[in-house]
């Protein structure tokens, strides 16, 4: 199967192509581009990997959390080809992608989303109290993490400073590229549009 990635949610952002148990061609992409941009980084990949619009398959599109008007502009042009070329996409929760790139299983989720706030998710042993994505507040970290545990994520300096404060240690990253194909395999793709993720309500 051939699958059209694109994930502007995060820092290390990156459009590709991945086919079955490889990626045949990517390239990092700011949180910020544009949508024009981002049409000619797609033009681009697909040159690369020798592909045609028509050879997509599926599309996987990384939700959120991120910047406001980078999830819209990726929903909105995943969507957009999602009904162009009648194929069926994938709504990734970014806390599911770094956690396929984790080196452990049993880590907390972390990503920073205003100054005191930041975003929480467990897997492994932590899934249990915390299985789905919630907002808490810096000062209750504590309550959530003890030291020596492992996690994962996107943080502001003031943030991480607090996490490294109560002992906690990030956990080693596989690259994108070795996790990409195999990620994309297991996701659910339907035919159904796919909206940003904001964690607040808005």
């Amino acid at each position: 199967m051939r699958t059209l990635f694109l994930d502007l949610a995060s820092h290390d952002g990156c459009i590709a192509c991945t086919v079955d148990d490889a990626v045949v061609s990517s390239r990092e992409i700011h949180p910020k581009t544009s949508d024009r941009e981002l049409i000619e980084f797609y033009e681009s990949i697909l040159k690369e990997a020798e592909w045609k619009p028509a050879n997509i398959d599926r599309i996987a599109c990384v939700v959120g959390p991120g910047g406001f008007t980078s999830l819209r502009v990726a929903a909105a042009f995943a969507n957009a080809l999602s009904y162009a070329l009648d194929v069926p996409s994938a709504g990734i929760h970014t806390s599911d992608l770094k956690h396929a790139q984790s080196a452990d299983d049993d880590v907390l989720w972390f990503h920073s989303t205003k100054k005191n706030e930041l975003f929480i998710r467990g897997f492994g042993r932590h899934a249990q109290p915390l299985p789905e994505p919630q907002c808490i507040s810096l000062d209750t970290i504590g309550q959530y993490a003890t030291a020596k545990d492992r996690w994962i994520g996107e943080l502001i300096p003031e943030h991480r400073a607090a996490v490294d404060q109560l002992g906690l240690i990030e956990a080693a990253s596989q690259s994108l590229s070795d996790v990409l194909p195999s990620f994309v395999a297991a996701q659910t793709y339907e035919r159904t549009r796919i909206d940003p993720w904001y964690g607040r309500g808005w």
